[in-house]
């Protein structure tokens, strides 16, 4: 049996606002919420920061416990600047790392809908971003609503097990925070955890 680490892991959230969410604002803080409680009583350090964006970029959360982190509000508007967000995300999470000594760093990034309006990175830039963090050991989780989120992701270099497409309803949306936190508490621990196809079907709120 693989033996668990109590590692330092940072968890980076990127967490769409744009105006398309106002349908699902309250059952994805929900899900947000179900994340932070599923992380609080496991083995070792685990810091959250949170960057809402639309075509504007806020850290809600920077290099907090998760245990002093009750939830987030999420105030939808304007457009998508994903991109940019990731981008600005990862830039973050170097600073983050070196200043907390952190073993392992978890980037998940949860839109729903398709990049429209970055303006310092493009495709190309973010897909080589990110494929030199994984090589370093760092993980992307992508969950994406109305598009083809495999593609999206798979666009940007993203493990396609570490791809979830939700649908844009209650259903669909409140269960993407069970899944963040199986996936996340395993990368934690060291273990594996592979979505199943009803993981994947429960999520498009079947």
């Amino acid at each position: 049996m693989k033996k668990k680490s109590h590692s330092n892991t940072d968890v980076i959230l990127v967490i769409d606002r744009s105006g398309s969410m106002q349908s699902i604002k309250i059952a994805m803080e929900s899900a947000i919420k179900e994340f932070f409680n599923s992380q609080r009583d496991l083995p070792g350090r685990c810091t959250v920061s949170a960057l809402l964006f639309d075509d504007t970029f806020s850290w809600e959360v920077k290099n907090r416990d998760i245990s002093d982190i009750g939830g987030l509000i999420i105030e939808p508007r304007n457009m998508t600047a994903l991109y940019d967000a990731i981008g600005q995300a990862i830039a973050y999470g170097d600073e983050s790392a070196y200043k907390n000594k952190t073993d392992k760093t978890i980037v998940v990034i949860i839109t729903d809908g398709l990049e429209n309006a970055s303006k310092k990175y493009n495709v190309g830039g973010i897909k080589e971003l990110i494929t030199a963090k994984q090589s370093v050991g760092w993980k992307f989780m992508f969950f994406g609503s109305n598009q083809d989120a495999v593609l999206s992701a798979k666009t940007i270099g993203i493990d396609l097990n570490d791809v979830l497409t939700y649908r844009a309803n209650d259903k669909g949306t409140r269960f993407i925070g069970g899944i963040m936190g199986q996936s996340v508490s395993a990368y934690r621990s060291g273990e594996g955890y592979i979505m199943s196809a009803t993981d994947r079907k429960n999520a498009m709120g079947e």
